[in-house]
């Protein structure tokens, strides 16, 4: 799991092509702007109250655009905004810019969702308007032709669609279920906003895991609201709530369709989906579209209010200051239904010894989708294993590594079936290192020896660690391991050195996703064939009962977790 890095020791036989994970497209990294969005400017928020459905409302007058888009006399000593016609606006660095805004153009802006003195339920909408977003609030909502773009705007189209808030709803079932950071990126991409949860859950380590990591930006997740005690009086009608069975997108149709068969009007729905469950649960930032607002919003290519089912088909997302285009949503939604997959291969996996030894399983996850997996067999000091992946690559590695084996016994055997050629390999301690016997399908063998350290080689980090569990449990302070990992899958399969440094973390210090571990460290591995020696990654690794349990490797923008699976007294990450 550590990147490919000069060898020192090069096997050239082939070249295996890696294949990136999925990420989440328009995701900002921490603290730069994604491409995919814009800046705006102020506007007012002219709302206008309509009753009946969307397609009949026409606001008796457009919406009054705000001061600053109105056109005001010249001032020619300083430069116009570039974003707004009107008086200049203060001077500023000379490098300065305006944080990025996302415009959601022409679209039918339904605000809010209201109950009439009359007890009809009415939709407060704005036709042909344009909303504003800009550093994850409303900045504006403008009458579409009174909008001037800035050179960096990012736009959203939204004519002839319908703009609202992303549902809010009840969690239901175990509530501990929607701490898992797959699921509520799965309750995300169906449409949901947020997921109201009783307070002792919003505040437990679970939820602060989840929560750390959506607001990293690593995962695209609905948001955790923790449930005020007197939400919902005796007389009020219960709230929308999710159950836990199945595919949270099923989950979420099935419910929407329950409520309008049991007589609640499509209006009425929306509003138990926006204003009255964020009001109730002291968040109304989040249920409707007003200056100042922070809520998730849906563009939809269907009236909801004709069809509440329109929410799960939306045509793009806003989430915070990130838009999710329609085609973005079905690659993540069908990422989500392949992990299903991978989490149910790596469970049944078995590695390939008559009589195992304590089992463990692994799953890996990034951005909450899981895409493969390892189960490892431990007896004294010798380890089998089974390491798998789902698509693209579909590969899959059983090894068995020894780590003092007999005189002129290997300490690594390990088969690989895989793109773009299958292979076995097998290590031999030396005085020197390593002697490495390799064979590839087709090809002929290769022998050749590998100077430096004569353990096993890394072969995947939660394997290696589960190899050194005895020494790493019985070290204080910070302990090093001088080791050769075996590279493979970006260019000539070889043996490189490593080291690998562990750093104790005392509890009270420990991160979120690692709190009440047995024995937690910083792990820095370094490059030591480098000039000068570099770190080729870090990790922050957790263990329970003696084994590893939970790993967070760091190699790019987003973070690669190893998880136990199942998980024991937590919540499991994805």
């Amino acid at each position: 799991m550590t990147p490919p890095n000069p060898r020192r020791t090069l096997i050239f036989v082939t070249t295996l092509g890696l294949t990136g994970l999925l990420s989440f497209v328009g995701a900002g990294c921490e603290g730069e702007p994604p491409a995919s969005l814009d800046s705006a400017g102020s506007a007012v928020d002219p709302t206008v109250e309509i009753v009946g459905p969307v397609t009949a409302m026409k606001p008796s007058d457009p919406p009054a655009p705000a001061e600053p888009g109105v056109a005001g006399p010249p001032a020619p000593p300083a430069p116009i905004d570039a974003g707004v016609a009107g008086p200049p606006a203060p001077a500023a660095e000379p490098n300065a810019r305006p944080s990025p805004r996302l415009l959601i153009t022409g679209a039918t802006i339904l605000t809010d969702f209201v109950q009439g003195e009359n007890g009809r339920w009415e939709a407060m909408a704005l036709d042909e308007s344009t909303v504003a977003v800009q550093d994850g609030a409303v900045e504006g909502i403008y009458a579409a032709s009174n909008v001037v773009m800035r050179p960096n705007d990012v736009v959203v189209t939204g004519r002839g669609r319908f703009v609202m808030v992303a549902p809010l709803v009840i969690g239901g079932g175990e509530g501990s279920a929607w701490l898992e950071g797959g699921r509520l990126v799965d309750a995300l991409l169906a449409g949901v906003g947020g997921i109201i949860l009783p307070d002792s859950i919003v505040d437990s380590r679970g939820a602060r895991c989840v929560s750390a990591r959506t607001l990293r930006k690593e995962i695209p997740a609905a948001e955790l609201i923790a449930a005020a005690e007197d939400a919902g009086g005796e007389d009020e009608a219960p709230l929308p709530t999710l159950s836990t069975d199945g595919r949270v997108l099923d989950a979420f149709s099935k419910m929407l369709a329950a409520r309008v068969r049991g007589g609640e009007s499509n209006i009425e729905l929306l509003a138990n989906l926006t204003r009255i469950p964020a009001e109730a649960n002291g968040r109304p930032e989040l249920g409707t579209i007003t200056i100042g607002a922070r809520p998730k919003l849906l563009v939809l290519e269907a009236n909801p209010i004709e069809n509440p089912q329109a929410i799960l088909d939306p045509f793009a997302m806003v989430i915070d200051d990130r838009a999710a285009r329609k085609a973005e949503i079905l690659v993540l939604r069908q990422a989500s239904d392949r992990g299903l997959g991978v989490r149910e291969q790596v469970a049944g996996e078995r590695p390939a010894v008559e009589s195992p030894g304590p089992l463990r399983w692994w799953l890996n996850t990034t951005q909450g989708q899981v895409f493969g997996g390892a189960v490892a067999s431990v007896e004294r000091g010798r380890l089998d294993y089974v390491a798998v992946s789902g698509e693209p690559r579909f590969d899959r590695a059983v090894g068995v590594l020894r780590l003092d084996p007999e005189a002129g016994q290997p300490n690594l055997e390990l088969d690989y079936s895989g793109p773009p050629e299958s292979f076995r390999i097998v290590t031999t301690p030396t005085e020197d290192g390593l002697a490495v016997d390799l064979q590839i399908v087709s090809r002929e063998a290769i022998e050749a020896a590998s100077p430096g350290s004569s353990f096993p080689p890394i072969v995947d980090l939660a394997i290696d660690l589960d190899l050194h569990r005895e020494r790493l449990m019985a070290s204080e302070g910070v302990l090093e391991i001088d080791l050769q990992e075996l590279l493979y899958g970006n260019g000539p399969i070889g043996l490189g050195p490593r080291r690998f440094r562990f750093t104790p973390i005392e509890p009270e210090a420990c991160p979120p996703c690692f709190e009440g571990f047995e024995r937690v460290w910083s792990l820095e591995v370094l490059d030591t064939d480098a000039e000068p020696i570099s770190v080729a990654g870090t990790a922050t690794v957790a263990f329970r009962a003696g084994r590893p349990s939970r790993i967070q490797f760091m190699t790019g923008i987003d973070p690669v977790w190893v998880d136990e699976y199942p998980q024991v007294d937590r919540i499991p990450l994805d």
